[in-house]
């Protein structure tokens, strides 16, 4: 009886001497990807990870029908947050945000170049995460004021029952964090939250519309970091879906 053919085949490759961003050299790759595709799962697809310069050309080379319409190509994860990382560099650049962690003594001017440039990776995530906590809590009082009486009652306790949460010790939360998480979950639903979100959204202007466009570029990459780490395959779709417009800003 002959075995049956593995879902998943991973192969290293022959090394071919020469850049990998020659066209030839390129080509002769991927024929020779495809050329293992059939033998070890002959009738699948071809599926390849690259970078963001890879890709570019191996889309062109699929466009001009010089290779199967077999493969699929995709960015890796790491060059797809690289990216976007370049991206939220480029938005915050000369906007005041940049020169705010400067003055604040956290980074120096070249290592807040660097963050912006995307070139460190921790760091440059541990800089915008900062930056995105620090905004979503004027964001979030902002929201609140601007909510009918009720609402804003209701908002407030929950928000504050989690704050004092949060500061209990280590033992109580291993116990409760799942309780209380769902608990504001629970609240953030019967108060139709997100339909807040949206309402308060359509109304900025300004300034206040610029910084809620950062956030929300900033929370699509935290999802899609997400969706990698938790191998959640329907986030990773619409999250880069959200990110893929933004590759060559």
């Amino acid at each position: 009886m002959s075995k049956a053919m593995p879902e998943t085949t991973v192969c290293t490759l022959p090394v071919i001497q020469g850049s990998p961003t020659d066209w030839s050299n390129l080509l002769s790759a991927l024929q020779v990807a495809e050329n293992l595709t059939q033998k070890v799962s002959y009738g699948r697809k071809t599926v390849v990870s690259l970078d963001l310069q890879l890709y570019s050309k191996c889309v062109q080379l699929q466009s001009r029908n010089d290779i199967s319409k077999n493969f699929v190509f995709r960015m890796g994860e790491l060059h797809v947050v690289f990216t976007v990382l370049k991206v939220l560099g480029k938005f915050i650049d000369g906007s005041g945000l940049d020169q705010s962690f400067e003055e604040a003594g956290i980074y120096g001017s070249t290592t807040m170049q660097q963050i912006k440039d995307g070139k460190h990776l921790y760091r440059s995530l541990e800089a915008h995460f900062t930056l995105y906590i620090t905004l979503y809590k004027s964001y979030i009082k902002k929201l609140i004021e601007n909510q009918p009486e009720e609402a804003r009652k209701k908002l407030d306790e929950g928000f504050r029952n989690s704050s004092i949460f949060l500061s209990c010790s280590e033992e109580y939360k291993s116990c409760n964090i799942q309780g209380v998480h769902t608990s504001l979950l629970d609240l953030l639903d019967s108060i139709k939250f997100t339909d807040m979100q949206q309402s308060f959204d359509a109304c900025l202007t300004h300034q206040a519309k610029f910084l809620r466009n950062y956030m929300q570029l900033f929370e699509s990459l935290l999802l899609f970091i997400c969706a990698t780490r938790e191998q959640n395959w329907d986030l990773h779709l619409a999250s880069f879906d959200d990110l893929s417009q933004f590759f060559f800003a």
